[in-house]
């Protein structure tokens, strides 16, 4: 390549620039070239430009280094805006902020096992628009266990919406459900949707058929879309599949379980061990002597 005069004028000024000596930071080296005199690594390299040589400016290891390590901390900086605008966005209750994997008791082991896999394999079961469906009593930490999945993959970056059934049919019902399709489209492009206490007093009144509705148009949202769902209920809807529901109800959970695989969590009750805890805390603070 033929460089013009303008442009060798432009190299040789640049490499000009580069060629001074600054005493504790700067030496130029047997070899011609200037080096660094913190790290002994040189900040200038020889290029042949269309037949002349010129020692061009370059970056030292130590340079090189501190580079490396504002490049990180901008990335983190710019990692954690978009962490917090994917909570912002996804998780209207602050508890569901708090429920980390850190913070799980392993009282479930299996489950807790499963959620980090589930975590850890995202990028396939979302390929597959494959999701889980937790069911157990209350107390059993369901809720817990699916915002602990949410908030791992939001730390990746995913985007997620967390809510409560009954919750999301208020929203959608607001405005005189004006806004109910840009609340539809909303769910059908998150990357998961965690739908939080599909429970009796949502759905299984047959008087509610609103909500009914409204829940299996939320869930055939996600089913079309082949995007995965993590559902928590206190159902057991193997059990209500197999029993005498109304063809509405049937829609909404066919649709799940072809999508969602079911895990019970037991009769483990963490509300009960918390409450045991307070309780002893409690005690141990009355009992303790005023100082």
């Amino acid at each position: 390549m033929i460089l013009s005069d303008a442009t060798i004028i432009m190299l040789e000024n640049i490499s000009k620039a580069s060629t001074y000596i600054k005493e504790g930071e700067r030496y130029q080296g047997s070899d011609g070239l200037i080096y660094c005199a913190k790290c002994d690594t040189p900040l200038q390299k020889a290029i042949n430009f269309d037949g002349r040589v010129l020692n061009m400016p370059i970056m030292c290891r130590c340079q090189k280094e501190e580079d490396n390590r504002e490049r990180e901390i901008l990335k983190q900086q710019n990692h954690e805006v978009e962490v917090q605008k994917i909570k912002d966005l996804g998780f209207n209750n602050k508890y569901y902020l708090g429920c980390t994997f850190d913070k799980d008791d392993l009282a479930n082991p299996e489950i807790s096992s499963l959620a980090h896999k589930y975590v850890e394999r995202f990028t396939r079961f979302y390929e597959k628009g494959l999701g889980l469906l937790f069911y157990g009593d209350c107390g059993s930490g369901k809720t817990f266990i699916s915002a602990c999945i949410g908030n791992a993959l939001v730390e990746k970056e995913y985007s997620v919406y967390m809510t409560s059934i009954s919750d999301l049919v208020n929203l959608m019902t607001k405005n005189y459900g004006n806004d109910r399709q840009d609340i539809i489209d909303k769910l059908s492009s998150v990357d998961l949707l965690i739908l939080d206490d599909l429970g009796t007093e949502n759905i299984t009144d047959g008087r509610k058929s609103n909500t009914i509705e409204l829940t299996y148009k939320i869930i055939d949202s996600r089913y079309i879309s082949n995007k995965p769902m993590i559902i928590s209920t206190n159902l057991n809807i193997l059990s209500l599949m197999n029993g005498n529901i109304s063809i509405e109800l049937k829609r909404i959970f066919d649709r799940i379980l072809q999508r969602c695989k079911p895990y019970t969590l037991g009769d483990v009750n963490r509300r009960k061990a918390q409450s045991r805890a307070n309780s002893e805390e409690f005690n141990s603070i009355l009992e303790r002597s005023v100082i």
